[in-house]
């Protein structure tokens, strides 16, 4: 079992009640979603941003590992998002790690476009 389960777990359950949602995602392709929402919206005649496995725009994105690029990672989406960069790894990330990146994004003041 994966030791970091529980807080994932935990972090989705707080956030199916709210107003946001939280979007765990692992093995991610930003190529495969694209090339896959694009042949479902050839099927159906339809926009191909109706069927990205996130449909909604992300407003926060934490980046764990150190990395500080994006690297394809749901381009769609994070027009207007906040990048949170972290040294620390995903497994090492705990529920108040999580709480301090939403506290952080909840105290930015956003403006869209600039």
């Amino acid at each position: 079992m994966f030791p970091y389960l529980n807080d994932i777990e935990e972090i989705e359950q707080k956030t199916r009640t709210g107003k946001r949602t939280v979007y765990f995602c692992f093995n991610y392709n930003s190529f495969q979603e694209i090339e896959s929402a694009m042949l479902r919206s050839l099927e159906k005649k339809d926009f191909f941003v109706n069927h990205l496995d996130i449909v909604c725009p992300v407003n926060l994105l934490i980046r764990t590992g150190g990395a500080n690029v994006l690297s394809g990672f749901l381009l769609p989406q994070l027009a207007n998002a906040r990048l949170y960069f972290s040294e620390k790894l995903f497994n090492d990330y705990t529920t108040e790690d999580f709480e301090k990146c939403i506290n952080e994004y909840m105290r930015s003041e956003l403006k869209y476009g600039v």
